[in-house]
C-alpha cells in the first residue's frame, strides 16, 4: 500500500468512535454465561507455542493438561480433499449483528459476545454463540495443506458442551465483513464492536463435520466441529495486520484414530 493511500486508512482507523462499531440489538437466542472455553482465562502454569511451552509440551506442563497427549478424539486433525456425501443439514439463525467486546487472551484476539443473538441446532441440541478468535496458520489442514488463517466461532449449550464452526481464510480480496473486526483487533482490548456472523461466512455453507477437542489447553474432548470447506478471502493487508497481533498460534494436526469425518451443510436463517 503506498505511503498516501495508508495515512488514509489510519486516519480512517482513528475516527471510528464506539458508536460506529456498536449496534442495538434486542434479547433473542439462547443466552450463555461468558465462558472463555478455548482456555483464553490466564492460568497457571503457562502454555503458549514456543519451544518450552509449546503442543508437544503441554500434557508435562500440568495433570490438567494430560488429554493434551492422551486423548483419542483431539484437534485439529487433517481433512480430506473433498468434503463427503452431506447427511447432515444445520440451520444457523441470526438475530442481528451480534455486540461485544474485543480482548487479547495473550495466545490470539478475542471477540466475546455480550448476549448470544446468534444460535444453531447441531445434533437436536441448541447451541448459543460465545466467541470468536483465529489462528495462524490454520490449524486444520485439507490434504496436507494449512490455509492463511482459521476463524473459530465458538458456540455452547446450556449444559457447557461446545460446537465450534470454522471457518478458513485465503488471500484474495479485502473482505468489506471483517474491516470492522480487523479494526476492532488492533485497537486491543476492551474495544466494543459489533459483527454480522452470516457476512463471515463463505459462499458455500458445505462442511466437514466431526467430533474433536478444543485445541488449546486442557484439550478437552467432547466438542462438535463444523469446519467449511471454501474459504473466505482477506487482503494481503488485513492478513498482515492480523499477523502483526498474533501469529504462529497453530496448534498441530492430531491423529485422527478411526473417528468419522462426515459431510453436512449449513443453512443461514433470519437474514
Amino acid at each position: 500500500m503506498d505511503t498516501a493511500k495508508n495515512m488514509n486508512f489510519r486516519r480512517r482507523r482513528a475516527s471510528l468512535t464506539a458508536a460506529t462499531l456498536i449496534a442495538l440489538i434486542g434479547v433473542g437466542g439462547c443466552s450463555l454465561p461468558h465462558t472463555q472455553p478455548e482456555s483464553t482465562i490466564a492460568r497457571e502454569p503457562h502454555w503458549d507455542y514456543g519451544k518450552t511451552d509449546g503442543p508437544d509440551k503441554w500434557s508435562s506442563l500440568s495433570n490438567d493438561f494430560s488429554a493434551c497427549s492422551a486423548g483419542k478424539q483431539e484437534s485439529p486433525i487433517d481433512l480430506p480433499e473433498a468434503v463427503p456425501t452431506s447427511t447432515e443439514e444445520v440451520a444457523l439463525e441470526i438475530d442481528s449483528a451480534t455486540s461485544g467486546t474485543v480482548t487479547d487472551s495473550g495466545h490470539a484476539m478475542q471477540f466475546t459476545a455480550e448476549i448470544s443473538t446468534t444460535t444453531t441446532v447441531f445434533d437436536n441440541k441448541s447451541f448459543g454463540f460465545v466467541q470468536m478468535h483465529s489462528h495462524m496458520p490454520s490449524e486444520h489442514t485439507v490434504a496436507g495443506l494449512h490455509s492463511a488463517a482459521e476463524f473459530h466461532f465458538v458456540f455452547q449449550s446450556q449444559d457447557k458442551e461446545h460446537l465450534v464452526v470454522s471457518v478458513f481464510a485465503n488471500v484474495g480480496p479485502a473482505s468489506e465483513a471483517w474491516e470492522n473486526a480487523a479494526q476492532a483487533f488492533e485497537q486491543g482490548n476492551e474495544t466494543p464492536l459489533s459483527i454480522d456472523i452470516a457476512a463471515l461466512m463463505p459462499s458455500s455453507l458445505n462442511f466437514y463435520g466431526y467430533d474433536g477437542s478444543l485445541t488449546t489447553p486442557p484439550c478437552t474432548e467432547d466438542v462438535k466441529w463444523a469446519v467449511f470447506s471454501t474459504p473466505i478471502t482477506i487482503s494481503q493487508e488485513q492478513l498482515d495486520d492480523l499477523a502483526s497481533l498474533h501469529s504462529g498460534n497453530d496448534r498441530p494436526t492430531q491423529p485422527l484414530e478411526g473417528r468419522t469425518i462426515h459431510g453436512g451443510r449449513l443453512t443461514i436463517l433470519g437474514e
